[in-house]
This record gives C-alpha cells, sequence and structure tokens, in this order.
C-alpha cells in the first residue's frame, strides 16, 4: 500500500491565546521537544467560524456511576464546556441491554437512561468498539444496537463499531457540517470474547487485518473533508502507548486520517501532531484516560500515587479544524483538565481540575490531592512529547484487581 504522506511529529506550544487568533513563535528552547510554528487562522478568508470538534475518554459505567439517583448529575459541571463544540465525541465502555439488569466489572451493562444522561450533557458522537461490545456475546452486540437506534431516533446523535448482519464491510458514518463532509469509522483491536466478535468492528493485530483496515482507509478518506477514526487499543494504566501502537497510528494517519483519538489504557497517554508534507496537520490521541468511571472510588486523600488515582485524571480535548484547498487541518487544541469527584449527594461527577484544590466544599487533605492531581496531568495539557515526557506514573500492578476493564 503506498502512502500518500509522509508523517513527522510536531508538538503545538502551550500559549494562553489561540493560533486563530496570534501566531506561534517558536523561540522557546525545549530540550527534546520540537515545537511547531503555526500560521494564523483568517476567519475573514472563510467567512465564518471554524470547525470545533471534542473528545473525552471511556465511559463506563461502575455500581458507584449507574446507582446515582440522578445520572444527569455526573456531567453537571463539565456540559456548559461542551456548549461552543460543533460535535462531542464520547466512547460507551458497555453494553446498553434495557432486559438486563445494571451491571458492573467484568461484563458490563446500562439501561438507555444512562446513555440520554451523556447525551444531554453534549456528547452526540459515540463510539461502541471496545473489549466490552462482545460481553453478552452477539445477543448484547444487537442490544446495543436497538438501543442506540432507538436513541437516536429521539436525539440528533450518530455511531459507529458495530454492525447488525455478519460481514466484511466497515460502514463510514458521515456528518454535515456547514457543506463539508466528516467521515467518522470506530475500531476495536480488542475483545474479550470472541463470540460475537462478526458483529463488531474488530481489527485484530495480525498483518491481514491491519493492511487490510489501513487500504480501507486509504480508499475511503479521501471522500470526505475531514476523517475522524476511534481506535480502541493499548495497554492499560500504562503512561506511554505500545510501540506497534504509535506505528498503527501514524499509518493510519499516513492514508489519510486527520484526527486519530484512542482509548482503552484508562490513564491519560501523551498526544501529538503530525505534520504532512503540504503543511496540513493531524492528530493522534493514543489514550484520553477515563471520562466517567469508578475506578478512584475505594482511594483516598492521601494515595496520590496509588495507580488507581491516574484513572482519575482526563481532559475534554478541544479541537479546532480549518479547511482550504488541500483539505483539513488543525489549527488549534486547547485540552481542559478534568478529574473525578467523590460527590457528598453519592457517586463519582466529573468536574473541572484546574479549581479543585481551591474549593471550599472539598475537604484539606482532598485540595492536596488535586493539587498533587493537576501537577501530573498539567504535562499532558502542556504538549510534550512521547520521549521527554514524564508522569511518573507507577507501574500497574494487577494483583489485586477489582477495577473495571
Amino acid at each position: 500500500m503506498g502512502h500518500r504522506y509522509r508523517t513527522t511529529s510536531r508538538f503545538l506550544p502551550h500559549s494562553a491565546h489561540r493560533i486563530a487568533v496570534v501566531p506561534v513563535v517558536a523561540a522557546l528552547a525545549v530540550i527534546g521537544a520540537v515545537l511547531l510554528v503555526a500560521e494564523p487562522y483568517s476567519a475573514s478568508e472563510h467567512g465564518d467560524r471554524p470547525l470545533r470538534l471534542s473528545f473525552v475518554g471511556d465511559i463506563m459505567a461502575h455500581d458507584v456511576n449507574f446507582r446515582m439517583d440522578d445520572f444527569s448529575r455526573i456531567y453537571t459541571e463539565v456540559a456548559p464546556h461542551f456548549a461552543d463544540s460543533d460535535h462531542v465525541f464520547g466512547q460507551l465502555e458497555f453494553v446498553v441491554d434495557p432486559d438486563r439488569p445494571y451491571a458492573t466489572y467484568p461484563r458490563f451493562n446500562v439501561h438507555p437512561e444512562y446513555v440520554e444522561a451523556a447525551i444531554g450533557a453534549g456528547v452526540d458522537i459515540f463510539s461502541i468498539a471496545n473489549n466490552h461490545t462482545t460481553d453478552y456475546k452477539a445477543d448484547g452486540v444487537l442490544a446495543t444496537l436497538a438501543s442506540m437506534a432507538e436513541l437516536t431516533e429521539r436525539h440528533d446523535i450518530h455511531y459507529s463499531g458495530a454492525r447488525a448482519e455478519p460481514d466484511e464491510s466497515l460502514d463510514i458514518v458521515e456528518l454535515d457540517w456547514r457543506g463539508r463532509s466528516i467521515g467518522f469509522l470506530a475500531i476495536t483491536r480488542i475483545l474479550n470474547d470472541w463470540d460475537g466478535w462478526e458483529l463488531t468492528y474488530v481489527i485484530d493485530w495480525s498483518r491481514r487485518s491491519t493492511e487490510r483496515v489501513l487500504d480501507r482507509l486509504e480508499d475511503a478518506t479521501g471522500d470526505y473533508d475531514l476523517f475522524v477514526l476511534s481506535v480502541h487499543d493499548g495497554t492499560e494504566y500504562q503512561p506511554y502507548p505500545d510501540e506497534r501502537s504509535i506505528a498503527f497510528f501514524r499509518d493510519a494517519v499516513d492514508a489519510g486520517v486527520d484526527i486519530l483519538w484512542g482509548h482503552h489504557p484508562h490513564v491519560l497517554q501523551p498526544w501529538e501532531v503530525v505534520e504532512r508534507d503540504d503543511g496540513r496537520r493531524a492528530v493522534i490521541m493514543p489514550s484520553m484516560g477515563n471520562f466517567v468511571s469508578g475506578q478512584t472510588w475505594g482511594i483516598g486523600p492521601d494515595d496520590t500515587d496509588h495507580w488507581r488515582a491516574n484513572t482519575g485524571d482526563s481532559a475534554i480535548f478541544r479541537t479546532t479544524v480549518d479547511f482550504d484547498e488541500r483539505g483539513a487541518s488543525i489549527i488549534d487544541i486547547d485540552p481542559l483538565l478534568i478529574t473525578h469527584y467523590h460527590h457528598p449527594a453519592g457517586g463519582v461527577s466529573v468536574e473541572i481540575l484546574m479549581p479543585m484544590a481551591d474549593r471550599d466544599d472539598v475537604g484539606d487533605g482532598w485540595r492536596g490531592f488535586y493539587e498533587d492531581r493537576r501537577r501530573r496531568s498539567g504535562r499532558f495539557a502542556r504538549r510534550e512529547t512521547y520521549e521527554n515526557l514524564e508522569y511518573n506514573l507507577p507501574e500497574y500492578n494487577p494483583v489485586g484487581n477489582q477495577g473495571g476493564r
């Protein structure tokens, strides 16, 4: 398969101003990092504002989440930050079967109202391709598809990652934005149960499967003004993406993917901007961590070095896209750090991280906890590279793990 682009890593410097307004000058000397010099965006040349997309991590369903008396409370603090996005992408890591009871790890199930809370907060594009898609085998896949179809009838949402009939096709969802076409495809490279795999968009790690999906992307991406690929892959709880995952991500960008949105490790991993030969930029997010989860439940304010503490670090990955005669290009990335909060009314809510250490309703011990999380995950927001980023995360120890993978 011939590649259309030479991909080289570039990294956006942090700025208090958007690239759309102020050009970035790469005058900083940063050891081990290469800064991206970006051209300013001129809205007047295009007649209106650019496309704004937000991406979040895994939306999970532990018992502390689905036993909440009001699911909308999960999103109260973050929902306003979706308001200026044209689309918000979220990953559903569970089966949606109203005829089964709610269930937590190791086989997740929720009812449609749990998903509706995310929709009400502003999430409107969903990946349903992950290792838990087949938790209840083919019947669970079909139930999820039926539930998502019903939700689509009631709300203006879209989803990708599974199909009702077994075949070889990977159907691409097409979105329209002011006459521009956005292609969206969700795949997983992992399944916990292979009974029902034929109904999922699973691409295993065989050479044949990998080449097949890259060929599909190379054939399809040119039909869209922007292409978003969701990939469920990687090693859980590790601070860096696997080398083979990085290689696949970059091959996918080489095949025409503009935004690669990754998940599965349940912790934040460094992201990178890729500059094409023609100057346009793509972005790779290997792992966005957990958006909604109960994996921090049970740790205390002194457990900042516990591996579970890292599962509460995440971000809303706000991305701005420009279009010209060459195609789409990423012109600004603005990650908003978020965290998980043991809400006094019960359950876990998603909160903006930065104010947590100063809030009056956060106890003194927990203020120190959130200050530590702010320090650690702040490195993610500063756009440092795979090579020089120090997350200082302890290695994951699976002994005694009762997590929600």
